[in-house]
């Protein structure tokens, strides 16, 4: 539940823009090979079976003046000739970077973002006097990497908000690059899409089981339900086990153990016993000697 619900925020929120740009911008997610294309499971990337074929849009700025410099999805043309889109059976980070680097470039002949992988993540840089900012992504991409997004790992146990976002809270996604690239302040686009995956299906993939879907609202409550039923159930055996194992031991002791008060009662029978055998020998004593005085 906890990965599909990190999953669902950041593919919302990676698409959103906080209220200054990026310089530079670093995934939290990353692969063991990037070489390997990111949809497969020896790219080693954590939502990389959530991917999809797509476009994923970019907008680079002039620092100082705020304006439009440069904007597109990032091309793929250069990796796979008359393919200009992301495919996650094919391409790998290091393509990704590779497309990014060959995507934003100026008359020149120079790169306005510069894309690197470190440490088996992407690592986004902007030229001198250039900022960026992320837009619309129906590949998944940024999410999947862990770019502009709000929240950081995948299980319950490591799940957290992303530290760029809590160090610097001007990136905190309240916005939305629109038409002509105008980040428009004030825009509720992103809170709105999540507010509303209350009540949107999701898909939850379980190993070992086929995947569902369903709303994380109604996977939740299915949730405490399970437990609350396994809770039952194993209150009820361990009542019964407990009453079985109390009637068992009784009939065993009922069997072999043992008994004080007859013990006690035993104990006072030999007790007396071994003092009426003691009387009779000192009463037969006592005869002898008589019998032995009136000899003599």
């Amino acid at each position: 539940m906890t990965k599909s619900m990190i999953w669902e925020i950041n593919r919302i929120y990676s698409q959103g823009t906080g209220s200054t740009a990026y310089g530079s911008c670093t995934g939290t997610y990353g692969v063991t090979d990037p070489t390997a294309a990111l949809g497969t499971s020896s790219a080693g990337l954590t939502y990389g079976s959530r991917l999809a074929s797509g476009a994923s849009m970019l907008y680079m700025y002039n620092a100082s003046t705020g304006t439009l410099a440069s904007s597109a999805a990032i091309n793929f043309a250069s990796i796979h000739a008359a393919i200009s889109h992301f495919d996650p059976a094919t391409d790998s980070l290091q393509d990704v970077a590779e497309a990014i680097n060959h995507t934003f470039t100026t008359s020149s002949g120079g790169s306005l973002l510069t894309a690197s992988v470190v440490n088996g993540q992407l690592k986004l840089t902007a030229a001198s006097g250039y900022n960026f900012r992320f837009g619309d992504d129906s590949s998944g991409l940024y999410a999947a990497l862990g770019l502009n997004t709000l929240l950081t790992g995948s299980t319950a146990g490591d799940a957290a908000i992303n530290s760029v976002m809590t160090s610097d809270p001007a990136k905190v996604c309240v916005g939305h690059v629109g038409a002509g690239g105008l980040a428009a302040s004030g825009d509720t686009t992103t809170a709105t899409a999540i507010a509303a995956l209350q009540s949107t299906s999701v898909k939850f993939y379980v190993n070992g089981k086929a995947t569902s879907t369903q709303t994380l609202g109604g996977y939740y409550d299915t949730l405490v339900g399970t437990v609350g039923s396994d809770t039952a159930a194993a209150s009820y055996q361990y009542s019964y086990q407990s009453t079985l194992a109390s009637t068992f031991k009784e009939q065993k002791l009922s069997v072999s153990a043992v008994s004080l008060d007859e013990e006690l009662t035993n104990l006072i029978m030999y007790q007396h016993s071994y003092q009426a055998a003691a009387k009779l020998i000192s009463t037969a004593d006592e005869l002898m000697q008589t019998i032995l005085g009136l000899k003599s």
